[in-house]
């Protein structure tokens, strides 16, 4: 059940889910048409180990999206949670404070991976 308190925060979880597809979707059409093979992964010293198609930015804002899902059921679920033992915070609101970060940070996370993606192509044209 959704406290009325809580109604206020439907329409920023949902920008919170929307907002990693949204960013990848971007990303996708950053990508010069004719690019065929994009950097999706690099080893600790900044070298590219793992290389995907333009079409594979998008699985990042699937997952990232997902998760926030995750966490946005989590949200509106704490009071029961909590009441069970199943968080661990001094409170439901000290929960749901680090679960929007979480979600916010999800999303910052998205923004910097797509930009480093983009950037590797657009400086190796």
């Amino acid at each position: 059940m959704v406290h009325p308190e809580d109604k206020s925060m439907i329409l920023p979880w949902a920008l919170l889910i929307l907002a990693p597809i949204l960013v990848c979707a971007v990303s996708w059409q950053l990508i010069p048409e004719g690019v065929e093979r994009i950097p999706t992964h690099w080893d600790f010293n900044g070298n590219v180990n793992g290389w995907g198609s333009p079409s594979d930015v998008m699985g990042l804002g699937y997952i990232m999206a997902a998760t926030n899902v995750l966490m946005a059921v989590l949200y509106f679920r704490t009071d029961s949670l909590f009441e069970r033992g199943l968080v661990s915070a001094d409170s439901p609101q000290s929960a749901r404070k680090v679960l929007v970060g979480t979600g916010v940070f999800l999303v910052v996370v998205t923004a910097i991976i797509q930009w480093v993606i983009v950037s590797s192509v657009l400086s190796n044209i």
